[in-house]
């Protein structure tokens, strides 16, 4: 039978105590438990199994996560769902080992000592965080007026302060790059 438990933590030598050595954690968490400078989290549901086999700890999570992230071209807030799995497995040794470089393999796991509590809770955070889109948009259409016509405002060709000198290189850079556009009277 595994046990269910509020707290999310346990420790190595609580799981060798139960008969399964298993222990299944429900993700219900206050709002704002797992907020960050670039995201709040309104909702997270899900399930986390911790099992102690032999020397190893095997945590296996399902979590969906409905939060506010801030977009990164409106820099308007914006609320998402995040749905993912993770597996994570820890060594569970009498005292850490250090291990070179050279000694690390594809075997190499993170160490934790027996009686040291495995904290769920920044587990999931950093799952979180780590399954984030890496450019947070709106939508695909998403639009901020004044960072479009940012671009439109500056033209390109002319010198804003002509009494200022354009640099012989930047003058020679634009050189080339006009030479290779192409005539499409032609």
């Amino acid at each position: 039978m595994t046990q269910h438990y509020e707290k999310l933590a346990i420790a190595p030598s609580a799981l060798s105590r139960l008969p399964q050595k298993t222990a299944v954690f429900d993700l219900c968490v206050p709002p704002g438990v797992f907020d960050d400078p670039d995201m709040t989290v309104h909702q997270i549901s899900g399930e986390i199994r911790v099992e102690l086999q032999a020397r190893l700890l095997l945590c296996q999570g399902k979590v969906d996560v409905t939060l506010q992230l801030l977009c990164d071209r409106t820099l308007q807030p914006f609320d998402t769902t995040l749905a993912f799995s993770f597996e994570e497995i820890m060594e569970v040794v009498p005292e850490y080992t250090y291990l070179e470089e050279a000694e690390l393999t594809d075997d190499s796991h993170e160490q934790i000592l027996p009686e040291e509590e495995l904290d769920l809770q920044e587990l999931v955070r950093q799952y979180i965080i780590l399954n984030l889109p890496a450019q947070k948009l709106s939508s695909e259409t998403c639009y901020n007026e004044h960072l479009a016509n940012v671009n439109q405002e500056s033209n390109l060709d002319s010198n804003p302060d002509d009494s200022l000198p354009i640099d012989p290189a930047w003058e020679s850079i634009r050189q080339a790059v006009q030479s290779w556009e192409v005539d499409k009277s032609k």
